[in-house]
This record gives structure tokens, C-alpha cells and sequence, in this order.
């Protein structure tokens, strides 16, 4: 395995974990190579993975709409038994 396809394989499996689609996972993916191919650093020492994630699902943000984003849970607020909740 080469490393575009290590990029491309890691990017895809992780943007996939945080509920995106396959679709904006694999063009994601797609930038996080180009942006591999243009890189000619790293920002950090052995992080340029990591410089490539980023700047892919920085990209996949951008691209989704409003149906692909997931949809976040509202936390509820609990109350602790015998224990009332009041201004002062």
C-alpha cells in the first residue's frame, strides 16, 4: 500500500465513523490526497496524516448540506433526587 491510498483509505473509514456519506466521504478523501501531493511538510513532526485529515474533513463540512449532517441528540438536564432546583 502506497501512501495516497493509505491517505485515502484512513480519511474515508474516519469521516464514515463520524456519520458522513459516503459520497462527501470519498470526495474528502480525494482533497486530503491532493493536498498530500501539494504538501511538502508537515506542520508537526510525523503529522502530516493528520494535516491531511483536517484539511479534508474541513472540506466535507463545507460540502454537506443540511439533510447529510447528523443529527445531534439535545442533553437533557437531569435533577438530583430530593433536590429542588431554584434561583437562590
Amino acid at each position: 500500500m502506497n501512501p495516497t491510498e493509505f491517505i485515502r483509505k484512513n480519511i474515508v473509514t474516519k469521516l464514515l465513523a463520524e456519520n458522513f456519506t459516503l459520497s462527501v466521504a470519498q470526495g474528502a478523501a480525494h482533497k486530503g490526497v491532493e493536498f498530500y501531493l501539494k504538501a511538502c511538510g508537515a506542520s508537526r513532526r510525523g503529522g502530516l496524516f493528520d494535516d491531511c485529515y483536517q484539511h479534508a474533513k474541513a472540506w466535507a463540512i463545507k460540502n454537506t448540506t443540511t439533510l447529510d449532517k447528523p443529527i445531534k441528540q439535545k442533553k437533557t438536564r437531569t435533577v438530583a433526587a430530593g433536590r429542588a432546583i431554584s434561583l437562590f
